[in-house]
């Protein structure tokens, strides 16, 4: 590679936040274990010695993607129960910037005018990079990342009978009741009014 090598761009690529997300597989004639060590150090996501054989590098590839799948899963369960303090990703970055959207949102949750457009404003990114960012660590467009966030804390809230359906309905960003009633019966399969008779 011309003015870098393997170890050097991965270390650019996991400690850029633009390039952060994306796994890395370094595939090198370097076998000695402190060289792979240093490698994984730099974020690599696996570590693969020449010669080797294309099964195991698919094999490897199906891994990483695999495992990113429960890593996004669990991310999203921790949001949903405001585990704010507990890493979820292993890059610093990546974690950061899950945690930012989650309150961004959160802070954001009773403006039914709130958009893609200035989700990403807040979050001091292009509407591009949010929804690569997002895509990439959670599986969620920017709209179902909100979406989740609203219908999650509706439930909360339901389950709470602190509120009543309109008063929750203004707080987490529905511009009606109605409107409210329609998108949460769609998103759980039962209305809110289920809900709170099933909890009394």
């Amino acid at each position: 590679m011309p003015r870098m090598d393997g170890f050097e761009l991965c270390r650019k690529i996991k400690s850029t936040f633009e390039t952060s997300h994306i796994p890395v597989v370094l595939l090198t004639s370097l076998s000695e274990k402190v060289t792979q060590l240093e490698g994984l150090r730099l974020g690599a996501d696996d570590y693969i010695t020449k010669p080797f054989d294309i099964t195991l590098l698919l094999q490897r590839i199906r891994s990483i993607l695999r495992n990113r799948e429960i890593v996004r899963k669990r991310a999203l369960k921790l949001m949903n129960q405001k585990s704010q303090h507990e890493s979820i990703y292993g890059n610093e970055l990546n974690d950061k910037f899950v945690k930012k959207a989650f309150e961004v949102v959160h802070k954001n949750m009773s403006n039914f005018e709130f958009s893609k457009d200035e989700f990403a404003s807040q979050m001091h990114v292009s509407p591009s990079m949010l929804y690569q960012k997002l895509k990439a660590l959670t599986e969620q467009s920017p709209l179902d990342f909100i979406r989740m966030i609203r219908f999650n804390y509706t439930m909360e809230l339901l389950k709470s009978q602190t509120y009543s359906i309109t008063e929750i309905s203004e707080m987490c960003g529905f511009s009606s009741p109605s409107y409210f009633s329609t998108a949460f019966r769609k998103y759980f399969g039962k209305s809110p009014a289920e809900v709170v008779n099933s909890n009394e």
